[in-house]
């Protein structure tokens, strides 16, 4: 046994012994890296001293750790030991979306939403900065997912209403928060306008179940006699169209009719003689 130990040894150990060549030689290469392009927030740190400091991130969080240094520069050390067990994650997150991550990472509570909620709170907070937190806090990853999807200013308004309450007073804020994430600004802009609608339960079931009708403005949402109704554009439009081609046809039969009365008035007065001639002819 002693002897099968010892061989497992020799063989393992120039394995283990290149990784730890090559990772140094990675640290390296990302500290030459980062002394010509953040010079001055490397400081007076060496070569040596920035290579042994990336490596101690590269064996704590793998190589991850040091492909995301390359990309955030020194202030990644300051984030990964602020963010305690949830490093693995920034390192995650400053791979996929590089400076833009640090305005998640650098913030406890951008930082706590994110692990979370996932990469949609964080594409969420990146795009509307200062917009997103409080909806996502309150209403979670579908209000993340309607917010990385629209404008800036649809965002803004889906904050207002999730701090008013009007989605929740529909009690299908989430439902209809997906229907912003499929539909975009279209349907964030319908939301917006019939804001007030959306408590009534029909209304809102109704659109969650078929929203394109709403956003293509196919049928409206009217109060008659005090209560309120979902009902097809293309009807009142057909009733209207109706009605003027009514009037129109009205109107040209009348103008028609007036037409061949004054026509075949001054046709009778040219065919009908003048009293003169008629007293003539008598003689």
């Amino acid at each position: 046994m002693r002897v099968l130990f010892f061989l497992c040894i020799l063989v393992l150990l120039p394995s283990a012994t290149l990784l730890a060549g090559v990772k140094s030689d990675a640290a390296r290469e990302a500290a030459e890296n980062l002394m010509k392009r953040f010079g001055k927030e490397v400081g007076e740190k060496g070569v040596q001293t920035l290579t042994e400091e990336i490596s101690t991130y590269g064996t704590r969080y793998g190589d991850e750790a040091i492909t995301a240094i390359r990309k955030v520069g020194p202030r990644t050390f300051k984030l990964l030991d602020d963010a305690g067990d949830n490093a693995p994650e920034v390192v995650g997150l400053i791979n996929r979306y590089g400076n833009d991550a640090v305005w998640v990472a650098a913030k406890p509570r951008n930082l706590a939403i994110f692990v979370r909620h996932g990469d949609e709170a964080a594409e969420a907070m990146i795009k509307h900065p200062g917009v997103a937190e409080a909806a996502i806090e309150k209403l979670g990853t579908p209000a993340a997912t309607a917010i990385r999807t629209v404008s800036g200013q649809n965002a803004r308004r889906i904050a207002m209403m999730v701090d008013d309450g009007s989605l929740v007073a529909s009690g299908k804020a989430a439902e209809i928060l997906e229907v912003v994430g499929r539909y975009g600004d279209r349907a964030a802009d319908w939301v917006w306008r019939n804001k007030g609608f959306l408590a009534v339960a029909t209304v809102a079931t109704s659109f969650i179940a078929d929203p394109e009708p709403f956003i293509d403005g196919t049928v409206e949402v009217v109060k008659v006699g005090g209560e309120t109704l979902v009902r097809p554009v293309a009807e009142e439009a057909g009733r209207a169209i109706n009605w003027s081609l009514f009037g129109v046809t009205a109107v040209v039969s009348l103008g028609a009719f007036v037409a061949f009365r004054l026509g075949l008035h001054r046709h009778l007065n040219r065919r009908e003689p003048s009293p003169k001639k008629a007293v003539d002819s008598t003689r």
